[in-house]
């Protein structure tokens, strides 16, 4: 990670290139670039761009209607979410008389949150959750589970070797992947 300052300081990219990058993102944390200078991002992990792409991203594996990517955004800066799974509590907002300008909210909301509609197995929802890693083995960790909450008690309870277990790893004591993991 490169800040902009030092892509400035050392001259990494012409000032013309510098004039058309913004100094900070629109949640007001910092621009980084990657070691190539070829992307920028924010340097913010709860910026309300990345967690309302996570959302959309979640709401369309759901086939919620209504989540597109303005919704997302506008949901995450009203709302001041820093999980996309913060969307599922405003069911009880909604339910409880709150309201938003966002247009047709309560029925977006409805949308996100109604069991009925869909069948979704709780590894599928981490595997949404947009954490880095977690996507590729959250159906063997959380397979079998029907609450997060007995997933992690297991988790705690048997720690490193549990985790390598559920990885399917044979060094099961040392592995540093389910050390990571846990």
């Amino acid at each position: 990670m490169i800040t902009l300052q030092e892509v400035i300081d050392n001259g990494l990219l012409s000032e013309e290139v510098l004039n058309c990058i913004p100094k900070k993102c629109l949640c007001g944390a910092n621009i980084v670039f990657t070691d190539s200078v070829r992307q920028i991002y924010c340097s913010n992990p709860k910026c309300f761009f990345k967690i309302a792409a996570r959302l959309e991203a979640m709401a369309k594996h759901m086939k919620a209607d209504g989540w597109g990517e303005s919704t997302c955004v506008a949901v995450c800066k009203e709302f001041k979410l820093v999980s996309p799974y913060q969307v599922f509590l405003l069911e009880k907002y909604v339910a409880n008389g709150g309201t938003s300008s966002i247009p047709a909210f309560e029925k977006k909301v409805k949308s996100i949150c109604d069991r009925t509609k869909r069948e979704v197995e709780l590894w599928e929802v981490v595997k949404l959750a947009g954490i880095p890693s977690i996507e590729t083995i959250a159906y063997k960790i959380f397979n079998g589970y029907e609450s997060i909450c007995d997933a992690f008690a297991d988790i705690e309870s048997g720690q490193v070797p549990f985790v390598a277990e559920r990885l399917g790893l044979k060094n099961v004591d040392g592995s540093v992947m389910a050390v990571n993991i846990y």
